[in-house]
């Protein structure tokens, strides 16, 4: 079964992503698909930070290799963890997010 969102939502999805890494359709186009986070995003999911869409560290992640990048996010951005997130946690509490601030609490080579 591929993404539900494959066909009607693929203009959507790309400008979200904002980038097509170059295995992006093994998600797309298996049972995968329900890890995306781009699909967890456009469907609502609660678990889903609120901060995604304008958070830059996220879009920092589409230097990595696509299963690389699903499996950081996964971890903080489309779940519940998200309440774990150093970015999440300095932004709820009004302080300044570093820009290479990985979720995980460490800085990342500019």
């Amino acid at each position: 079964m591929s993404c539900p969102k494959f066909v009607d939502n693929t203009r959507e999805c790309i400008k979200e992503i904002e980038f097509i890494p170059a295995n992006t359709f093994e998600f797309c186009t298996t049972e995968k698909y329900k890890k995306c986070p781009f699909y967890l995003i456009l469907s609502g999911d609660k678990s889903v930070c609120k901060n995604v869409r304008k958070c830059p560290m996220f879009k920092r992640f589409s230097f990595y290799d696509l299963k690389e990048f699903v499996k950081v996010v996964n971890k903080y951005c489309v779940s519940e963890n998200h309440k774990n997130c150093k970015r999440f946690i300095l932004k709820e509490e009004g302080k300044e997010v570093p820009v290479n601030l990985h979720p995980d609490g460490h800085l990342i080579e500019e």
